[in-house]
């Protein structure tokens, strides 16, 4: 069973949007990484091929909202799910683990 210290180094190595356990984000936190990127000229061409249609995307574990609020601009339907309390903004339902609804 990996360590939580061991999953957010992977996690921080992989995204610049890993929020670690205290709250700090893990790597750069300001810049999209490569893959971010694609997902991003992606969605413009979408919203360019389509412009008459309603272009939704849900991302899971919004983090700091880097990429959320850049294809929010986009003029996209943005709908996210966050488990911390870092991810607060209109069309992101937080959650928390073991707590009681």
């Amino acid at each position: 069973m990996p360590t939580q210290q061991m999953l957010n180094k992977l996690y921080a190595s992989e995204s610049r949007q890993v929020i670690g356990p205290k709250g700090g984000i893990l790597g750069a936190g300001k810049t999209l990484s490569r893959p971010e990127r694609l997902v991003i000229r992606t969605a413009k061409e979408l919203v360019k091929e389509r412009p008459d249609r309603v272009v939704r995307y849900l991302e899971v574990g919004v983090g700091s909202a880097l990429l959320f609020d850049t294809i929010n601009s986009l003029r996209y339907e943005t709908h996210g799910v966050e488990p911390g309390n870092w991810g607060k903004r209109p069309n992101v339902v937080g959650f928390h683990f073991g707590s009681k609804r």
